[in-house]
């Protein structure tokens, strides 16, 4: 099954990777050695596929990304699902910048359908991140009952749940049990950050006016390099905001991707649209969605260096178009809800 380029598929480090990659470097060996003199005869032989096509530069730069990232497009290269010319896309893209992060996003079981194009759309409008859907196993009894989420809210608080907790309790995922495993997986896919959606709701503890509690309504929640987005709901609110639905799971995925890139953006309690409201009354998140915007005092709180690619994400998050329909033009720049930060230690 062929695969969008900026696809990435988990898998261990296969003899059939592993040979695809010494077939790179013993290719790279015979084109140095091309036309050079020799005492015998030279045998014709068949070009092997890294030789076919103009994409050889490209794909020769693969030993310069990381291992895992390397794996993973050399494993989907020899599988078939990723062609020589894909990969030298990709190879490009991330050349493009040496200064270039990673960013994959990985769906489970949100139903994005247009995922792939609002990841073209987002690479297409600047330069510094480079995004990919992942595929990757999805983990068994990801989503828990609500009776399991009420004791497990019990476990991280410590304490018995206060009345309005236990009326808030429902099947949900919780974050702090997910993200030791979306660590695994950002590490062997050799992404800077992983983002995975999900149909289901996000329950975690917080800090709040009501003190130390637990939610399960979360649009997002992150932990370092890893973010849990949920667009249980978001159907409804893209549908009420005229907006496509897959450009309202990326304008989830970029707020708590941008919330995890810069630690002292405040995720505020008013809702005016900004991709940071905190949107204690879900359906706020309309107003985003209609017109997405970076409040001065938000932008001023995102580090300098990352200031310019978050404004460019928002933008093309407001500009988007859904295929079919005319797209807007975006300059490649060259440089570079309902939410909560979990710190908290597993019990």
């Amino acid at each position: 099954m062929k695969l969008p380029p900026f696809t990435l598929v988990q898998a261990n480090r296969s003899k059939a990777a592993a040979h695809y990659l010494t077939e790179l470097s013993s290719s790279k060996s015979e084109l140095r050695n091309l036309g050079q003199p020799s005492s015998g005869v030279v045998k014709s032989r068949k070009k092997s596929r890294l030789e076919r096509g103009a994409e050889s530069r490209g794909l020769e730069e693969l030993s310069s990304f990381k291992t895992g990232l390397q794996n993973a497009l050399a494993s989907s290269l020899d599988r078939g699902v990723l062609t020589a010319s894909d990969v030298s896309l990709v190879a490009g893209d991330l050349n493009d910048s040496r200064k270039s992060k990673t960013i994959g996003i990985w769906d489970l079981r949100a139903w994005v359908g247009g995922l792939p194009h609002i990841i073209e759309h987002l690479n297409r409008a600047q330069s510094a991140l480079t995004f990919f859907e992942v595929q990757a196993a999805i983990p068994s009894g990801l989503v828990q009952n609500a009776e399991r989420v009420a004791y497990r809210a019990t476990k991280i608080l410590g304490r018995k749940l206060k009345l309005a907790e236990q009326k808030e309790m429902r099947d949900a995922i919780v974050d702090v049990d997910f993200f030791p495993n979306a660590h695994q997986v950002r590490r062997s896919l050799g992404v800077d950050y992983l983002i995975a959606l999900t149909g289901a709701a996000i329950a975690g503890d917080i800090d709040d006016e009501a003190g130390h509690t637990f939610h399960s309504d979360f649009f997002f929640s992150f932990d370092k390099h890893v973010c849990l987005a949920s667009t249980d709901g978001l159907r409804e609110f893209a549908k009420d905001a005229k907006r496509p639905f897959e450009m309202a799971a990326a304008y989830v995925a970029v707020g708590g991707l941008l919330a995890a890139m810069n630690p002292k953006v405040d995720i505020h309690d008013r809702s005016v649209g900004c991709i940071f409201d905190y949107n204690y009354d879900r359906s706020k998140i309309v107003l985003g969605l209609k017109r997405p915007f970076i409040e001065t005092r938000c932008l001023q709180d995102i580090r300098a260096e990352n200031r310019e690619v978050a404004q460019s994400l928002v933008r093309a998050l407001a500009n988007y178009k859904p295929p079919g329909k005319q797209r807007a033009t975006v300059a490649r720049s060259k440089s570079g809800g309902r939410i909560k930060n979990a710190g908290e230690q597993l019990p």
